[in-house]
């Protein structure tokens, strides 16, 4: 398509020029008289009629022609077969789910994180790495809480359970949306469809008052169901946004899942990562945040992975909780 400036409309060489340039053509000569006799207002009041004149006959024009109802440019269809003819996930067992919640909360409420109340110092600045010794006195805990925490953590992992089969199967896509960010999820699913993923997709929100009825009426038709996490848990619980992204993983129906934030926006297919070497030899695959990791010394013996105060994450970095591939029979105790 060409598109030619003021300059280059000359129809002079054009035996059959358009309707438009014959008009044209007979304002400018009408002007040109016109502008050997009469005032300039009696000038501007000509030219104006005819360039009005001119408009209403272009418009004619156009309705005759069937050129109205054309698009003034044609844009390439999507590279991709659509729609994609996707099945939705299978719905989940919301009973045996539900209990499984239930469970859980109640071996929670039991073994509540030690202590209840930390008096955290916040660090000056994000930009600048903590020294050891600030990390050191970050978090003001006694050594009866940390081994306290520690006992927490061991009766809760011990509780659990095994892994509830026939309870969750397939891989997926979970996104969590809502508010303002379902605009941001809008986005990423179309990507996902676009860039040719072909996984099924769950969509959860807090609640119904966060769900857009006519929204997941059209994605249903790209294999993506929206869920909803009051229809399993009391979501009055939910103090922190975070903890809605835990919980949407617990429930959605998925075995395997990948698990994206709503403003994330992929580039490239996802589906591979599940058949990747990292994926199958470990059940998890993580990506690095900015920063190094800032826990506490004490962390790694908290959750057993030291026999006392250690620096192993001092040099760890940290972990973007914005996408995160897992599965949950792997590390279900995690």
């Amino acid at each position: 398509m060409h598109l030619h400036g003021p300059e280059m409309t000359d129809y002079g060489d054009d035996p059959d020029p358009p309707l438009s340039a014959h008009l044209l053509r007979n304002i400018i000569r009408k002007f040109r008289r016109l502008h050997k006799g009469g005032s300039p207002r009696q000038q501007v009041v000509i030219l104006l009629g005819w360039l009005l004149l001119l408009l209403a006959t272009f418009r004619v024009f156009q309705h005759l022609t069937g050129q109205a109802s054309k698009p003034a440019v044609i844009c390439q269809p999507s590279t991709h077969e659509h729609p994609l003819r996707i099945s939705l996930p299978r719905e989940p067992d919301k009973v045996q789910l539900s209990h499984v919640w239930k469970t859980l909360k109640k071996i929670y409420d039991t073994h509540p994180p030690q202590p209840l109340d930390l008096d955290l110092k916040t660090f000056s600045s994000l930009s600048d790495f903590p020294s050891l010794e600030a990390i050191k006195t970050h978090t003001n805990i006694s050594l009866g809480d940390v081994r306290a925490a520690r006992n927490s953590h061991v009766e809760v992992t011990k509780k659990l359970g095994v892994y509830p089969n026939n309870l969750y199967s397939g891989r997926g896509i979970v996104i969590l949306a809502g508010g303002r960010y379902t605009g941001f999820a809008t986005t990423g699913l179309g990507m996902l469809r676009e860039i040719g993923s072909k996984l099924p997709i769950e969509v959860w929100v807090k609640d119904q008052s966060e769900e857009r009825e006519e929204w997941c009426v059209e994605l249903a038709r790209e294999g993506v169901a929206c869920r909803r996490l009051s229809d399993y848990m009391d979501t009055e619980l939910l103090e922190h946004g975070y903890q809605l992204k835990i919980s949407a993983i617990l429930f959605s129906s998925f075995e395997q899942i990948l698990f994206l934030d709503a403003d994330n926006v992929p580039i490239v297919n996802p589906d591979v990562i599940f058949t990747s070497k990292s994926f199958i030899d470990t059940g998890v695959v993580m990506w690095p945040d900015y920063w190094k990791h800032t826990g506490a010394p004490y962390l790694p013996y908290i959750v057993g992975l030291s026999d006392g105060p250690s620096e192993v994450l001092r040099e760890d970095q940290t972990a973007e909780s914005g996408q995160l591939v897992w599965d949950k029979r792997r590390h279900w105790k995690v």
